[in-house]
């Protein structure tokens, strides 16, 4: 029995060895917040721990982690903006923690692409940034991720035909969301 649950034990840890950076960069794409983002993915170990018996193996346990890290997001996510709302209500300020971590480049004519290159990542993460949820999430799964539609829907747990659908309007609503910039900024 002891080497039956050693191997189980070694079949998680190699699974979140496997797993916790893109994890990890799930949920802070979700939360945007670091420390929310890591108590997420603990909190998806500890739950797939939890239910690892009643895993019923129907599908990739790597694709079973991101549907826990999704839900789990979403419900912090809700909460944060529960405490937002409140706070705006109440009049309180909220402290934006939100660290830059950048490296520029010394050398005058390499600043200008440097900058040119850093506004257009800026703009494309706002862009993506403002899709809705569901859009956003096909997006991150399928070009970040690089998991198939197939996958994708069992994850978020949706048709294969939702997810096309998904990330078809997330792509027609990025492009109208920075034509419009270039368009604005051309004058």
């Amino acid at each position: 029995m002891k080497k039956h649950n050693d191997n189980i034990i070694d079949k998680f840890d190699i699974l979140v060895e496997k797993t916790k950076q893109p994890l990890f960069r799930l949920a802070l794409n979700i939360l945007k917040d670091e420390e929310m983002a890591m108590d997420v993915v603990q909190d998806t170990y500890v739950k797939a721990w939890e239910n690892w018996t009643s895993f019923r193996g129907e599908s990739d346990p790597k694709t079973w982690l991101y549907r826990i890290t999704i839900n789990l997001s979403i419900n912090q996510l809700k909460k944060k903006q529960r405490v937002i709302n409140f706070n705006k209500f109440t009049n309180e300020n909220i402290k934006d923690d939100e660290k830059i971590h950048d490296f520029e480049p010394e050398d005058p004519n390499t600043i200008e692409k440097y900058l040119n290159c850093k506004e257009r990542k800026y703009i494309i993460k706002n862009a993506i940034d403002d899709l809705p949820i569901n859009q956003k999430l096909v997006l991150q799964l399928f070009y970040y991720e690089g998991f198939h539609y197939r996958e994708i829907s069992e994850i978020l747990d949706i048709s294969i035909s939702a997810v096309e659908s998904l990330l078809f309007r997330a792509r027609r609503n990025l492009k109208l969301k920075l034509a419009n910039y270039y368009k604005r900024n051309e004058l």
